[in-house]
């Protein structure tokens, strides 16, 4: 997601000292998060439609 322009990263230290990512999603991102998100939830719909199918 990086390399697509989509998130930045960058290395930190944490609270304990120990190293960490850090992301940071951008206006680009969250709109191809919410393109996905839209997208599964129609998937989601229909397979529980399909399991509840098979449970009549």
């Amino acid at each position: 997601m990086e390399h697509r322009g989509l998130i930045k990263s960058r290395w930190g230290e944490s609270d304990t000292g120990r190293k960490r990512k850090y992301y940071l999603i951008n206006k680009d991102g969250k709109a191809a998060m919410a393109k996905h998100h839209k997208h599964w939830t129609l998937v989601h719909g229909l397979l529980s439609g399909l399991r509840e199918e098979n449970y009549v």
